[in-house]
């Protein structure tokens, strides 16, 4: 899934880095992130074939290569007549190899995969610690809570996240059926069709496999902000896969 419409034009992408530099633009920076954004996925996919044994999850490598990512677009100077691609691949590569150590330490506590379940877990359940006056209410959230959850578990299926971070994906095939593929064509929809805020959280955070924090940072809000947009999102999804929404799937 791509978050933006197609590839930059040459023009388009000097105005951003000009409006971004001259400025500090954060929708500009928000648009060169996006646009950069297969660069830092490129070089962590190369760095995570060469892991050897090492025990650390392609998700890993791509959220260390979003980071370096995003700190060479903030620091980069084009006057230093450096191409910014050049620049940023080295930055990428530094981020992601000087992690690996404290990468693979932490493993042996908590793996990255489970922080980012525990992430939808708090932001779906938020709702549900504020509204405890009814028991009745108490349970109609809490079924709210399972179905996004579900829905969460199948957003990730469909993107490159779940298939690389395992290595039993290819052996068991799951993605091959005529079911799955409907199911991954339909989120596809129901995601396109979410407002840009929520669509930008969902990209992020299962498309791109970035915390709340890294995309709190990309959209200039705070991470209990990406939290609530985040649970608007599967709202809405929710609401439109059972017919009863307000996303348009027209188009």
């Amino acid at each position: 899934m791509e978050l933006e419409s197609g590839p930059l034009e040459p023009a388009d992408e000097q105005r951003l880095w000009r409006d971004f530099i001259e400025q500090r633009s954060l929708q500009a920076r928000t648009l060169l992130i996006d646009h950069y954004l297969p660069v830092a996925r490129k070089v962590a996919k190369i760095l995570y074939a060469k892991r050897g044994s090492l025990e650390v999850e392609f998700v890993d490598y791509l959220q260390q290569a979003a980071q370096g990512l995003i700190e060479a677009i903030d620091h980069f100077d084009p006057t230093r007549g450096v191409a910014f691609e050049t620049y940023a691949m080295a930055r990428i590569r530094g981020a992601v190899l000087n992690s690996l150590t404290a990468m693979s330490e932490k493993y042996a506590q908590i793996s990255l995969r489970k922080r980012l379940h525990q992430e939808r877990m708090e932001s779906l359940t938020e709702t549900l610690r504020e509204r405890t006056s009814q028991v009745r209410d108490s349970f109609r959230e809490m079924a709210q809570v399972t179905v996004g959850l579900a829905i969460g578990y199948m957003l990730e299926g469909t993107g490159l996240i779940g298939v690389e971070t395992s290595p039993l994906a290819s052996s068991r095939d799951a993605y091959s059926s005529l079911e799955q593929r409907q199911l991954s064509d339909s989120l596809r929809r129901l995601v396109e069709a979410l407002p840009q805020r929520e669509r930008r959280v969902v990209y992020y955070h299962y498309y791109q496999g970035l915390s709340f924090t890294q995309v709190a940072e990309i959209l200039g809000v705070t991470k209990g902000r990406v939290s609530q947009i985040h649970r608007q999102a599967l709202q809405l999804i929710r609401e439109a896969h059972g017919g009863d929404g307000k996303l348009d799937l027209s188009g």
